[in-house]
């Protein structure tokens, strides 16, 4: 397959006179290599479908073409539609649908099969992007996304270490996540002002993934309090319900949200559905 090149990118932009969109976070991967890694990453898991997010001028939509039967490419910018056909056509890939949706507001035009995620996400928005599709598309069974890395070592950093936060003991609900690389910005354009990583993640499964709605809810309700007042002991930080249920699955109320495993966040999660069911 032919790499999508800087030369290639830039000549395409300056045509269709588009300069790249801060608020929208693009910085276009001029990198084939590392675009080939991404796809080859999501094709490990054996998936015949590809859903790729802000594929842009097709970087990476090119090798996700060659390591798929079929990608569905959702672009937030209609302006690159018509650019990205291009590249595409020029390279004989005829694999890929081309959906002009904004994974963060618009209703996905997904069908429910088991499929991979691939996507460099905006530095901006890549968190909430991240979290609805991981949480609404539950056939996404497999998620390579790269991603400011800040934002990475939050989401693979483990429950019930110093590092953890809110968002990714929340994500570790759905997924297993870890970073298969680190990515410097000069292989973007523009170049973002800080490095990037590669994260890899898999969906998880029972016990520790949490499914049932209700308990889902009342889990990621416990993580966002224990967690906005994470240096306080969560006889403090949690509300009077979550105290009980707290208390029933016999968890410490004097530790911090940062102390707890993540079978302990779903073992209190579930005392919370189950009380408040019992009503």
């Amino acid at each position: 397959m032919r790499p999508v090149t800087k030369r290639e990118i830039v000549a395409h932009l300056e045509r269709i006179g588009l300069e790249p969109s801060k608020a929208l976070g693009q910085n276009f991967l001029t990198d084939g290599n590392i675009a080939r890694k991404e796809a080859a990453l999501a094709a490990e898991a054996g998936l015949r479908v590809a859903v790729e997010v802000g594929p842009g001028l097709g970087s990476l939509t090119v090798w996700l073409a060659e390591y798929f039967d079929e990608v569905v490419a959702l672009e937030a910018d209609r302006r690159l539609i018509p650019a990205l056909g291009e590249v595409l056509a020029a390279r004989g890939i005829d694999n890929v649908r081309i959906e002009h949706a904004d994974a963060l507001a618009d209703p996905l035009p997904l069908e429910r099969r088991p499929s991979a995620l691939v996507a460099n996400l905006p530095y901006h928005s890549g968190s909430q992007i991240l979290v609805r599709l991981v949480e609404e598309a539950w056939f996404l069974e497999r998620v390579v996304v790269m991603v400011q890395a800040e934002f990475a070592d939050r989401i693979v950093a483990a429950a019930g270490t110093r590092a953890c936060s809110a968002l990714g003991v929340r994500l570790a609900l759905s997924i297993d996540a870890h970073v298969a690389a680190k990515v410097p910005p000069v292989v973007f354009h523009p170049q973002p002002t800080v490095w990037s990583k590669l994260v890899v993640a898999d969906r998880r499964s029972e016990p520790l993934a949490v499914t049932e709605p209700t308990t889902f809810d009342a889990t990621v309700r416990a993580i966002r309090h224990g967690f906005e007042r994470r240096r306080q002991m969560l006889r403090r930080a949690l509300g009077d319900d979550e105290l009980a249920a707290l208390d029933a699955v016999g968890i410490d109320p004097m530790r911090r949200a940062e102390s707890l495993a993540l079978d302990e966040w779903v073992a209190l999660g579930r005392a919370i559905a189950t009380s408040k069911g019992a009503r």
